[in-house]
């Protein structure tokens, strides 16, 4: 699994950002945008960005973005989640054809779950938690992390699962 970076912030104030895109993490013509997550659901923002209204209830912070680039997370996402589902699909369509819908059920199952869990756990630009009167920032990208450390006094640690400890 490729490492994580971790920014822990005092939750005394919001996180400081620069004003360049955390998926990219480019400045460019466009000016990214305030990409609204929250810390119960963070992965979702970016998996249904602009599709869906945020009901979360958890605490949110606004993260730079470039719309474009969100919108290639989610189309990532969602291509790639389309994908498993149509094999699905193709392996039971192939069971009712030759009247074995059950075995042809749990191959279906047994092979898309190893996809499934993959195409979840693969890492998002940022994902972030609230703890213990901290901001757990989680990036992707190493300098993005160093830059937004140094922005607010915190220093970067890299960790291939960061949940650990949250669990």
């Amino acid at each position: 699994m490729k490492p994580l970076y971790v920014v822990e912030v005092d939750d005394s104030q919001k996180p400081l950002f620069p004003d360049m895109c955390l998926a990219c993490g480019r400045r460019g013509a466009e000016k990214p945008i305030m990409l609204l997550m929250t810390d119960e659901h963070g992965r979702v923002d970016f998996y249904f960005y602009k599709l869906l209204k945020s009901t979360a209830q958890g605490l949110k912070l606004e993260f730079p973005v470039h719309d474009a680039c969100a919108r290639e997370v989610r189309n990532a996402f969602l291509k790639h989640f389309a994908l498993i589902i149509l094999a699905v699909v193709l392996i039971v369509a192939v069971g009712i054809v030759v009247q074995h819908v059950a075995i042809s059920v749990v191959i279906a199952l047994l092979a898309a779950t190893p996809f499934l869990y993959l195409e979840f756990t693969k890492p998002v630009p940022v994902e972030f938690l609230h703890y213990n009167g901290r901001y757990v920032l989680i990036f992707r990208d190493s300098e993005y992390a160093e830059t937004v450390a140094r922005l607010n006094g915190a220093k970067v640690e890299q960790d291939s699962n960061p949940y650990a400890g949250f669990m």
